[in-house]
Parts: C-alpha cells; structure tokens; sequence
C-alpha cells in the first residue's frame, strides 16, 4: 500500500527535524502491514534512524514508532506521544 503524507509541520516540530536532521518522508509504501482506518499515519519522519508516524489514537494525534514483530510485519510499537520532543525522550 502506498500512502501520501502530509508535509506540514510547525515551527516547533521543523526546528526538532533541523536539530535533529530528520529525513522527512512524503509517501511510503508498506506492503506487509493493513492499517485501520484510525491507525493510517498523516505524517512520517526519520529520527536516528528509527521511523516515526504521527497517528489518530483515542481522539487525538500522537507520535508513534514503526517497526517489524517477531513475524517480520510491520506494525506500530511501544507508547503514543504527543510531540517529538516527548517521542525522542521516549526512544
């Protein structure tokens, strides 16, 4: 499945991808993974070297990791964050 990506980010989020030289992603494709409707990622970004998606859980965007399980499917993990600062303190 290939998603587009919004780009879109606030001050406060492009000053911590500068500082931290995230790579931002404008699409991705996943072919191992079927989302739920509310589990569809609205923005992506590379933070050393881990891949984080901004995702719709319990009422309210947050920032979460994307990774592979035991299976080798790819698969949200760990905590929702509110911001990136949060997220990177998280990691």
């Amino acid at each position: 499945m290939q998603f587009a990506l919004d780009t879109h980010y606030t001050p406060e989020e492009q000053e911590f991808i500068r500082q931290y030289n995230c790579r931002v992603l404008r699409e991705i494709t996943l072919r191992r993974v079927a989302f739920g409707e509310e589990e569809i990622p609205r923005r992506m970004l590379v933070y050393c070297g881990t891949t984080l998606g901004e995702i719709f859980d319990e009422g309210e965007w947050g920032w979460a990791v994307l990774g592979k399980d035991r299976k080798g499917q790819w698969a949200w993990t760990g905590g929702v964050y509110s911001d990136l600062p949060s997220m990177a303190e998280g990691l």
